[in-house]
């Protein structure tokens, strides 16, 4: 659709209410209010690319492959809704909230159906209002329930760098869910900040169903905020699996951390 975005306030590019949507060989790049600062209470907007929604429509069967997406004060790529997304070989760095996150909005504003692999993010999520390299959920609290968790995703064979999270969150987060694949990672280092854990899967409120993590590499590369590979907390039917963990350097607190996850398998790590 386009090939250059620059110096955008609110968003680079944005969808909402399509059916077939491409975004190819782009770059969006300074996007956000040009005095925000990372040191602010919240950074928003900020958007390379985000797909928006209403309780009557959001995109569907969108594709985002081969963009750059740098500097972005709030997300790299982001979705408040939609059904059927393929996130592709991006790069994207230096975007302060979050590099890539989806997420429902509302019991008629699911965010189900994603695809992100092949990707490269780079010193994402890092400003004083961070979230995750990667983040996703369902419906939380009040609204959560079984149908409203369900995001049939796939995370896979991402490569992410010095990148942060969220305190007790994960570079890497599905905050809850039903139906997640993460395979095939690789998170080498972390940010100069809090980070506590390479990949997290749940949180203790609600309860995560069908997550699989398996094949990943996390390496703290000397980095000591990085104190966790991976946490596990009330997610059932799930399998962490053919993990590699390396924490080598003297605040390494554990390797994989299982909380309140009594159907979670584990092996080979």
């Amino acid at each position: 659709l386009f090939r250059s975005v620059d110096s955008c306030y609110s968003a680079g590019v944005s969808s909402m209410a399509v059916n077939g949507f491409l975004l190819n060989a782009s770059t969006s790049t300074n996007i956000g209010h040009p005095n925000a600062l990372k040191t602010d209470t919240n950074q928003d907007p900020g958007y390379g690319y985000t797909s928006q929604s209403s309780i009557y429509s959001y995109t569907k069967n969108g594709v985002i492959s081969d963009n750059i997406f740098r500097n972005c004060v709030r997300r790299g790529i982001d979705s408040h809704s939609h059904e059927r997304l393929a996130i592709l070989n991006n790069n994207i760095s230096d975007c302060w909230n979050s590099g890539i996150s989806f997420a429902w909005s509302s019991a008629t504003q699911p965010a189900i159906g994603t695809v992100v692999a092949n990707n490269t993010i780079v010193n994402c999520s890092t400003a004083k209002s961070k979230s995750s390299a990667i983040y996703t959920q369902g419906l939380i609290d009040a609204n959560y329930s079984y149908d409203n968790v369900l995001l049939d995703a796939i995370i896979k064979n991402n490569l992410i760098r010095n990148c942060g999270s969220n305190t007790g969150d994960g570079i890497i987060n599905t905050r809850n869910g039903r139906n997640v694949t993460i395979e095939g990672n690789i998170i080498y280092g972390a940010s100069s900040d809090t980070v506590s854990n390479g990949i997290n899967v749940g949180r203790a409120n609600d309860t995560s169903y069908q997550i699989s993590v398996i094949n990943n590499v996390i390496d703290a590369s000397g980095n000591t905020n990085l104190s966790r590979g991976i946490q596990v907390y009330n997610a059932n039917d799930s399998v962490v699996a053919n993990n590699v963990v390396k924490l080598d350097h003297e605040n390494a607190n554990i390797g994989i951390y299982h909380v309140d996850a009594s159907t979670t398998d584990y092996y080979n790590n």
